[in-house]
This record gives C-alpha cells, structure tokens and sequence, in this order.
C-alpha cells in the first residue's frame, strides 16, 4: 500500500474514533434535554461509517428500462467504478443493493467483463451472458 492510502486509513480510523465519542457525548447530553433521538444518531453514524468504509467511488451510472402497465422494469444498469486509493480492488464480493422504498435487489458480480471498444454499451454482446 503507498503512502498516501496509509495516511488516508489511519485518517479514517482517527476518524470514526472521534465520530464514535461524539455520539457517545451527544446521547448523553440528549437523554438529559430530550433533544434528538438515540436513533437518529445511530442513523447518522451509520450514514458516516459506511462513507468511511467505502473504498470505491462511483464515478456514473446508467440504465436501460421497459415499462409494463406503467411500471418501469429495469432491464439492464452499468455502473462505473473507480478506487478512492490507487491499488486493485478485488470487486467478486461486491454486491449493490437496489431499493425502490419498497422492494430491495441485491446485485452481484457476475465474473463476465469484456472490452466494449466501439460498440454501444447496451447492444454489447457482453450482455447475452448475463443472467
């Protein structure tokens, strides 16, 4: 690992420290004025975790849709990855959560890749291999 994503880690980790005590100061103060709510806290800490923790940048994204009795289908979604910190990542755990407010789809890998060169990207040939 270089230099720079050794700082930005321990950042992070000083980071959540800090953000952890905070909370922690914040219950304690709001249990004794009643203020925000132990859950809108641990919400936001979530929120602030999974920021840090994160080391992929989505870069774009796109979709191509049918629609069937006025309800949009997602029918195919490419999405452009880059690393917060210059090294490989190994995305074949990678999993993407999709959810409408109602309904959640947990999207993996699918261990097919290919260069798309000149081709569109929705009529690439990549996509007859996808389940």
């Amino acid at each position: 690992m270089n230099k720079l994503g050794s700082i930005g880690i321990t950042t992070g980790v000083l980071l959540i420290g800090l953000i952890i005590i905070t909370a922690t100061a914040a219950s304690v103060i709001n249990n004794q004025t009643g203020g925000i709510s132990e859950e809108n806290i641990e919400h936001m800490l979530d929120e602030v975790l999974n920021e840090i923790t994160t080391y992929i940048q989505i870069k774009d994204k796109i979709g191509k849709y049918y629609t069937t009795n006025n309800q949009k289908q997602i029918e195919k979604i490419a999405i452009l990855i880059k690393p917060l910190i210059s090294q490989n990542i190994d995305i074949s755990d990678l999993t993407i959560k999709l959810c409408n407010g109602e309904d959640i789809k947990i999207l993996t890998y699918s261990k097919n890749s290919e260069v798309i060169g000149s081709e569109k990207l929705f009529d690439h040939k990549i996509w007859n291999k996808i389940t």
